[in-house]
């Protein structure tokens, strides 16, 4: 059992909870402020190293700058300035080596060491390019500048062509290199020094000459052997700086990005314990005003609530609703007044529930059920009522029961069952008129066995007489078929002659026409050849005058050539040209020649060609004759054949016609038949369906007593 308490002691709860609320939050501020301070001075710091690592980054990117515009410029003062950006890096990374932790430094002094070499390799190149020279005058190329005008110079002197051509090519390979920084130049210049020096000692004017162009000539090969030595170490010392950049490039870069994601990190750090402090304190804060509230809330509802419920229970036994019950109060105070109103509240529920059974029992009399009765204690109020109740429910299920017995008898069939003796008031009424019912049915059963037999012997009849008409009908339905099975038999065979007869003139009409147009081919082919042996004779007349021309060419060639001989050396080349023509005139001569054997070859091939088409063409003529005479005869015959299929066509129609009459009559028959079956069935199916009920033997006809 729980323990009650007093109004003033809860009060007196309310209020020292109130207190240790105050004193939590007052604790929880002086927390989260100590906190704060902490996470905003780590921020500090490690953005102060993010800062760093930022110039630093700014400062490697400026080195790259200041070395590209030293490649592009070729000036010394960039040189400078990357000495002291490097400086600056320098200063830049060992200020973070001092600050930062010691996972960070090895990182911080490998990215020192990548800063060196790379400043050494830049030192390297740096030197090359002043091996090279800045400008053209300075250098490896003022030496070789001034190699080649020597050479040129004393080259214009000379003035021999293959040799300022030569020279030329040289430079060409030289500018070719500079563009390209291809070795190979360098060996096709020395091979263009080579066939340089092939060039014959009459060129020169004397020895000396020779030799001093020769010796300013290996001074410029060996200028530009150097040069392209220089040129290919500084290509190397570029991809070189370019590698070390590249090492050290990403360290920095993972420098910056690491210590940008590390302040990033305690900034977001920072951000979610100032976070988690402000939601403690606003969690700690709310749910002590949440318990606060809910324990003042408890209180008032502890006190208001049971006395809430007793005023309106109090109002629903008034009203009369008794389906409640009153919760047990904390507040002894209210516990006592909540016991009475209890106790008055049981006594009225006793009442309602005997009135529910007796309005129960009556509901379900005025259904139709009888069985349910009143149960209650003698000594209980309203028990005579309830017996009372109780008889009358009894008196009412006794005569029902015999009416349901009287009309389960009859709906199995049974006529001779009735209502016991000793009866009642409406009860007696109803037994009187069951048994007049049972009377007349019994009656009106016997004459229907009667009829049901007279029906039965008809309808054996009927079928009967039914069936053998249905087999007469069926013999004369297949007679029949079978004479139109024949008939149509014979109508396919008379349209397949005439279709037959008709596609043989249609064929020979073709072939007429085939003829025909074969007659008027072998003419055209007569006169084609005709024409044929025209054109070879006018080819033959061709060819005489080509070789006429031939002849006269070849006189002609002859006399130039007899001309040319005699002017000599100076008319050595109209010989040739004579004797072009004289051969070109012998060859066609030989091919006039061979033209005319294949013409008249041709012309006795046109000669045997006409003789052979003038004799078919005869012989079309007298197939075309006959050709004609035959179709005449197969024209008869067709039309002949078209007027017997009309003919059985006729025949083969009337036949269908009676045929389809006859197996009209076979399957009106067959209904007749299917029908007396049918009324047999039905005669039966009544036999069957009377000798269910039961009859006294007084009133049952002799028929009910043979189906038994």
């Amino acid at each position: 059992m729980r323990a009650r308490l007093s109004v003033k002691t809860a009060l007196f709860g309310l209020v020292g909870m109130a207190a240790l609320v105050m004193f939590g939050l007052l604790g929880l501020m002086l927390y989260s402020s100590e906190q704060e301070t902490m996470a905003a001075e780590s921020l500090h710091q490690t953005e102060q190293q993010a800062s760093l690592v930022s110039d630093s980054g700014r400062l490697f990117l400026q080195l790259r700058r200041t070395e590209k515009d030293f490649l592009l410029r070729l000036d010394d003062k960039y040189v400078v300035r990357h000495a002291t950006l490097t400086a600056q890096l320098n200063e830049s990374v060992l200020a973070l080596i001092s600050r930062a932790e010691s996972e960070d430094r090895v990182t911080l002094q490998a990215l020192v060491a990548d800063i060196g070499r790379y400043e050494q390799a830049f030192a390297a190149l740096v030197a090359s390019h002043r091996q090279l020279g800045y400008n053209e005058n300075e250098g490896l190329q003022g030496t070789l500048r001034s190699a080649v005008h020597e050479v040129e110079t004393v080259l214009n002197e000379i003035g021999r062509p293959e040799m300022q051509v030569k020279m030329l090519m040289m430079r060409r390979h030289e500018k070719d290199f500079i563009m390209r920084l291809a070795p190979k130049y360098l060996d096709r210049l020395n091979a263009r020094v080579e066939e340089f020096l092939a060039f014959p000692g009459s060129y020169y004017t004397d020895a000396g000459q020779r030799t001093q162009v020769e010796t300013l000539l290996v001074q410029y090969q060996t200028a530009f052997a150097a040069y392209v030595d220089e040129s290919l170490k500084e290509r190397e010392l570029r991809k070189a700086l370019s590698a070390e950049y590249a090492v050290a490039e990403p360290r920095i870069n993972a420098l910056i990005d690491t210590f940008r994601q590390r302040s990033a990190d305690l900034a977001l750090q920072s951000r979610i314990v100032l976070e988690d402090m402000r939601r403690l304190s606003l969690t700690f804060g709310l749910a002590a005003m949440v318990v606060f509230v809910i324990g003042a809330v408890m209180l008032t509802r502890g006190i208001s609530r049971p006395l809430v419920a007793i005023r309106g229970a109090l109002d629903k036994l008034r009203a009369g609703d008794l389906d409640w019950r009153l919760a047990p109060s904390r507040i002894s105070e209210t516990q006592s007044i909540g016991a009475v109103t209890e106790q008055f509240r049981l006594e009225q529920v006793a009442e309602r529930a005997l009135e529910a059974r007796l309005a129960e029992v009556i509901g379900a009399c005025a259904q139709g059920d009888f069985s349910k009765r009143v149960t209650v204690d003698d000594n209980a109020s309203g028990a005579s009522l309830a017996e009372g109740v109780n008889a009358i429910g009894e008196a009412a299920e006794k005569g029902l029961q015999d009416v349901l017995l009287v009309l389960k008898g009859l709906s199995e069939g049974d006529l001779s069952v009735g209502m016991s003796d000793g009866q009642k008031g409406l009860f007696q009424e109803i037994s009187d008129n069951i048994d007049e019912l049972t009377a007349r049915m019994r009656a009106s059963i016997s004459q229907m066995a009667l009829s049901s037999n007279t029906l039965s012997e008809t309808s054996d009849k009927i079928t009967e007489t039914a069936k053998e008409a249905s087999k007469r009908g069926q013999s004369s339905a297949a007679s029949l078929e079978e004479s139109a099975a024949a008939i149509s038999t014979l109508v396919g065979q008379v349209h397949s002659l005439e279709k037959t007869a008709l596609g043989a003139e249609e064929s020979l009409d073709n072939t007429r026409n085939q003829a025909d147009n074969t007659r008027s081919v072998a003419e055209d082919a007569l006169d084609a050849m005709k024409r044929i042996e025209q054109s070879s004779n006018a080819i033959g007349q061709i060819i005489g005058m080509i070789e006429d021309v031939a002849f006269q060419t070849n006189l002609l060639a002859l006399n130039a050539g007899v001309e040319a001989a005699r002017a000599g050396s100076a008319g050595r080349g109209f010989a040739i040209v004579a004797q072009e023509v004289r051969s070109l005139a012998q060859k066609a001569s030989n091919a006039a020649s061979e033209i005319t054997d294949l013409v008249r070859r041709s012309n006795e091939d046109v000669a045997d060609g006409v003789r052979l088409v003038t004799e078919s063409s005869t012989s079309l003529t007298v197939i075309q004759q006959d050709m004609q005479q035959f179709v005449a005869l197969v024209t008869g015959i067709a039309t002949t054949s078209r007027e017997q299929s009309q003919s059985v066509g006729e025949i083969n129609t009337a036949i269908r016609v009676i045929d389809s009459d006859v197996q009209k009559s076979a399957e009106a028959l067959d209904e007749m038949t299917e029908i007396s079956h049918q009324l047999n069935t039905e005669a039966g199916a009544l036999s069957e369906t009377l000798t269910h009920f039961k009859l006294p033997d007084a009133t049952r006809p002799e028929a009910l007593i043979a189906a038994e």
